[in-house]
């Protein structure tokens, strides 16, 4: 056995919640790099250069991050790959605050997160069309979409 495989302890409670956690978020960001035919490094990248854009002598390190994302199981995965569909136990909390800030940081500077608005396009918007077309694109296009999405979700 390796030394990987000798340290591999079942989980606790909480950290089988933060694995759960962990790989919803993933599988979100995962869903959205699909859409985008964007991949987890590209994405890291660019989060962690805008992390340190006034740090001139950063350079982007994919070995650092790599430890918080692992590809999501193929749809026939066997369980003991599901069950172990996380990172380490002891990186599972910085993992999962990871992926959320890098989640957070598409949705806030690259409008990658779906069905959610961004505010710099929504302003752009508006000082090119002018706010009477903005409320009734929002009214007509976006609400009625909205709408349609929440209507899905209960059925």
């Amino acid at each position: 056995m390796t030394a990987a495989r000798c340290n591999k302890r079942d989980l606790t409670s909480a950290e089988k919640e933060l694995a759960e956690q962990w790989r919803a978020v993933r599988n979100d960001l995962s869903e959205m790099f699909k859409e985008r035919q964007l991949d987890f490094s590209k994405a890291a990248e660019r989060y962690e250069l805008a992390q340190h854009e006034d740090d001139l002598d950063f350079e982007f390190s994919y070995e650092r991050v790599k430890k918080f994302w692992k590809k999501p199981p193929k749809a026939n995965a066997s369980q003991k790959t599901l069950e172990d569909d996380h990172p380490e136990a002891a990186r599972l909390a910085k993992a999962l605050a990871y992926l959320n800030a890098l989640r957070n940081y598409l949705f806030e500077n690259e409008g990658l997160v779906v069905g959610k608005q961004n505010s710099d396009a929504k302003r752009a918007v508006i000082r090119k069309f002018g706010i009477d077309f903005w409320n009734d694109f929002h009214k007509k296009v976006i609400k009625r979409v909205e709408n349609e999405e929440s209507q899905e979700n209960w059925k």
